[in-house]
């Protein structure tokens, strides 16, 4: 395989999203705790919402590890989950009574249901794999019973609670914005990076170089869309701090108007990020 060598326009995209994210580095740090009160649905919402910008602090040093080996197909996976919590994290915001962040909650236990329900009926159709599996039959029976009654204590704490798709998250966000962005970022960012993720038949086409004489895929370390990757991961990442230091009140206004004025350069020096 090819040494990648990022070019100089590609180098400074990275110094300058990695000086951002030692700086968002900093602002978490201190900032990223869960206050504990007396109030749970309170405490659910301050929880949710830092465990989702902790998460897209990962991904975004996980993208940058990427963009330097020269592999922007594989960053593409981690952006679309950056696109999903910045999109989590508006829809969230927006509720302060605590609703949506007790939905999803409690869609995440009905989803614990659904693969114990599964692995119950997989066993009840091939007995033969009884033994390679953790729990027996039984066990998975009186699993399914315990997660059904976790559930109805929770119905009755949250109440019957549904956590949207994500393009219904995207379109709740942008009804109380008054702007159609998230809607749009879903259809042509989100969706197109979905194609990649799941190996769709033209999702192989960001590893294709076509020319006149031959189609190539590209095994090797490439900058095919590498600086769309870096652009996208910034300005996601910027959105993500700038929330946390509104939601704290930090005076941090002078830092985060240097950084979005490199965003706002990288976008008019380069091509347009949805292609």
């Amino acid at each position: 395989m090819k040494k990648f060598v990022p070019s100089s326009k590609e180098k400074d995209l990275i110094i300058k999203l990695e000086l951002l994210t030692k700086f968002g580095y900093s602002q978490l740090v201190d900032h990223l705790k869960v206050p504990q009160t007396q109030d749970s649905i309170k405490d659910l919402y301050h929880a949710t919402l830092f465990q989702y910008i902790g998460i897209a602090h990962h991904l975004t040093v996980g993208i940058t590890k990427i963009a330097k080996s020269g592999l922007p197909e594989v960053g593409l996976i981690l952006l679309r989950t950056l696109i999903e919590l910045s999109i989590n994290v508006m829809y969230i915001q927006f509720d302060k009574t605590g609703r949506r962040s007790r939905a999803f909650y409690l869609d995440a236990e009905k989803s614990k249901r659904k693969i114990i329900k599964e692995w119950l009926e997989f066993v009840k159709r091939h007995p033969e794999y009884q033994s390679k599996l953790k729990d027996t039959k039984t066990g998975l029976e009186s699993k399914l019973i315990k997660k059904d009654k976790d559930i109805k204590k929770l119905e009755n704490l949250y109440g019957k609670l549904r956590f949207p798709s994500i393009k219904e998250r995207a379109i709740a966000i942008d009804k109380s914005r008054g702007l159609p962005d998230n809607e749009f970022m879903y259809i042509a960012v989100y969706k197109y990076f979905c194609d990649f993720t799941h190996m769709s038949a033209s999702g192989f086409n960001v590893l294709l170089e076509k020319s006149e004489s031959a189609t190539r895929f590209l095994l090797d370390p490439h900058h095919k869309g590498l600086d769309m990757l870096i652009i996208s991961t910034y300005g996601l990442y910027l959105g993500f701090i700038s929330f946390l230091n509104e939601y704290f009140d930090i005076s941090a206004k002078k830092e985060l108007d240097k950084f979005d004025a490199m965003f706002k350069e990288f976008l008019e020096t380069s091509n347009k990020v949805v292609k």
